[in-house]
């Protein structure tokens, strides 16, 4: 058996040889950095966000203005928002319910959501996969 074994392995590395895979350098991924207070905030009157995004995840932290809301919206993955700062009122499903600082809710893929500050707030929000940041779907985008 050990010797099917090896056939076969030596059979993948010389087609793998022969198409110049085996000289190809191997991409290392590497770790980022980011300082939110050296980017350059996005948004619009009431909603200033931070972005950042990876290959599968994307987060931003959002500082919002009392009586600002986010645009009922869904998208096709799922949102965690985290309460950093200040009480936001959330909307999802036909619930609503309100949060402070150190609570986290999570919406489902594709299921209509929305919040608003309630006070001054800050949240931290991140996207699992399935789209990118253009403008982020609670700001209209």
């Amino acid at each position: 058996m050990n010797r099917y074994i090896a056939t076969g392995v030596a059979a993948i590395l010389a087609v793998f040889a022969h198409q110049g895979v085996s000289q190809q350098p191997l991409m290392e991924p590497e770790m980022a950095l980011y300082n939110f207070s050296e980017m350059e905030p996005r948004g619009r009157e009431g909603f200033s966000a931070h972005f950042v995004s990876a290959a599968t995840i994307r987060m931003l932290r959002a500082e919002v203005t009392a009586g600002t809301s986010t645009t009922h919206h869904n998208h096709p993955d799922e949102e965690m928002v985290y309460v950093v700062e200040g009480r936001i009122r959330v909307f999802s499903g036909g619930n609503e319910v309100e949060l402070g600082a150190g609570e986290l809710v999570v919406f489902p893929a594709y299921v209509d959501h929305h919040y608003e500050a309630i006070v001054d707030s800050m949240t931290i929000e991140v996207f699992g996969p399935g789209r990118t940041f253009g403008a982020p779907a609670g700001m209209g985008g």
